[in-house]
């Protein structure tokens, strides 16, 4: 069979690629050896010429089976469009049989063959997936991102998945049962889905995967660290430093060994709903698109606050509900003038109680009344380096400043009420602040929605979508937080 023939040639050339490597990496080459590199060249050659003829026989086989299927009135409304395919031996490789190596560099060539005319693969997406599988933007010591680009951006995966978030899967294909039953296999063997799993999101369209800040409510995102990890938790390893001194000569060496910590955060399941009506199904061919463009920005929506109010108990912990709770320690900054923000004092003091080490990187991040109350204190006093012009100054006394709705806005501070109003945020958010995004988010689809008063169908279907992400503080002294509490 060709498809058997592909496989072999796919296995050889692996072998001469392993044998070229070792022979490339001699300082120099003996007329033996200078021999055998032309003799495995040439023989690459003849197998990609090979794999090449085998590959257009296919292709007009696949041209006559679709225009077969045309004749005969099959169904088509749901076909996905088509990807061009770096080498057909990529759809052959076991994920999970295969070595990583094997797996890493197949996922790469079937990234860079994904066809750059469709809407949702762009250069910015095919960059964050090579990133992924490279293991460079993801945690990933198991090869699972790899796994997921060749078993979910398949032709026969990715017209399944259409089918089955419109609740027609009785319409897959036996190709396209096979691609499901195989993804859904490597995900339930890497921990990814449970026992029903739903449908797994192809990879590219997978915001677990590619990160986007459209539609973002907040700016802890983009200024946080962000792992993504194929585990359930990340766990890393902080220490104050190594401390050094003077010493005379002959003089025994203090031990300036560091104290290490073990900082973890865990990442905590999250979940949206989303309905359509019975005729939105029917008559919707972009279903697959506006599902997903609005799971991705549900999940913007949904952790924007958690990044700064989180309890961290089922949920990421906020970066400000981390700093409050070690309420008492320089990480809290008090206002100069108790129960009021005094921007063109407090400003300053923020900035100064965060260590000199953290400075260059740092940040502030205010909510927009507080911005307005700090640009209308500089424009009265100008005291302020502001950049006063757009509807947000960029810098704040030299420092960046970036807008987030979530934290307490300083305009709406009630001396009346007994509360904290962390109002300013400053540090180094990379150093101080983890985000994790566990890789792989599933649908579920529901065929009906049942109405609350009789229980009985209302003509809805149902799109149920989780993903796993986590946040928390992994240097705290790398944050100050300007809390203004009040007291009734």
């Amino acid at each position: 069979m060709k498809k058997d023939r592909l496989a072999e040639i796919a296995a050889r050339a692996a072998e001469i690629e392993e044998e070229l490597t070792a022979l490339y990496e001699l300082d120099e080459l003996d007329d033996e050896q200078a021999a055998r590199c032309d003799e495995l060249e040439a023989e690459v050659q003849r197998l990609a010429d090979e794999a090449e003829q085998i590959e257009a026989r296919n292709e007009q086989l696949a041209r006559a089976t679709q225009l077969a299927r045309v004749a005969d009135n099959i169904e088509r409304g749901y076909d996905a469009p088509k990807f061009n395919k770096g080498s057909l031996a990529d759809t052959d490789i076991d994920p999970l049989r295969a070595s990583r190596s094997e797996v890493r560099d197949a996922a790469l060539r079937r990234n860079e063959a994904l066809e750059m005319d469709l809407g949702d693969i762009t250069d910015e997406v095919r960059a964050q997936l090579e990133g992924a599988i490279r293991g460079s933007t993801v945690k990933d010591s198991r090869g699972v991102v790899g796994g997921l680009v060749l078993t979910t951006t398949t032709d026969a995966y990715r017209s399944a998945f259409q089918k089955g978030l419109a609740g027609r899967n009785d319409l897959w294909t036996p190709e396209e049962r096979e691609a499901v039953a195989r993804a859904a296999e490597f995900r339930a063997a890497m921990g990814l889905t449970d026992a029903n799993g739903g449908y797994g999101v192809p990879v590219h369209l997978d915001p677990t995967v590619i990160l986007t800040n459209d539609g973002a409510q907040g700016a802890i995102r983009s200024l946080a660290r962000v792992e993504r990890i194929t585990t359930n938790q990340w766990n890393g390893l902080s220490s104050a430093g190594v401390t050094a001194g003077w010493g005379a000569e002959f003089a025994e060496v203090s031990d300036g060994s560091p104290t290490f910590g073990q900082p973890s955060v865990e990442a905590h399941k999250a979940h949206a709903f989303v309905q359509g009506s019975i005729e939105i199904v029917q008559d919707f061919r972009g279903l697959e698109s506006e599902i997903m463009m609005m799971f991705a920005d549900a999940k913007a929506r949904l952790e924007a606050p958690a990044f700064i109010n989180g309890s961290g108990s089922g949920q990421p912990q906020g970066v400000v509900t981390g700093l409050l709770a070690e309420d008492g320690t320089p990480n809290v900054v008090d206002p100069s003038t108790p129960e009021a923000f005094s921007p063109e004092v407090d400003v300053y003091n923020v900035k100064n109680a965060l260590a000199v080490r953290w400075r260059g990187n740092g940040v502030f991040v205010a909510a927009p009344g507080t911005i307005d109350v700090i640009r209308q204190a500089g424009a009265e006093r100008n005291t302020f380096l502001v950049d006063l012009g757009g509807a947000t100054p960029t810098r704040l006394i030299g420092y960046p400043l970036a807008e987030d709705e979530n934290m307490a806005d300083a305009s709406q501070i009630d001396d009346t009420k007994s509360e904290d109003n962390p109002v300013l945020l400053f540090g180094d958010f990379k150093a101080g602040y983890l985000i994790v995004d566990r890789v792989g988010m599933a649908v579920e689809y529901v065929p009906h929605v049942f109405h609350t008063d009789n229980n009985l169908p209302m003509g809805v279907r149902g799109w149920y979508a989780y993903w796993r992400v986590g946040a928390g503080l992994i240097n705290s002294k790398a944050l100050k937080v300007l809390n203004v509490a009040t007291t009734a």
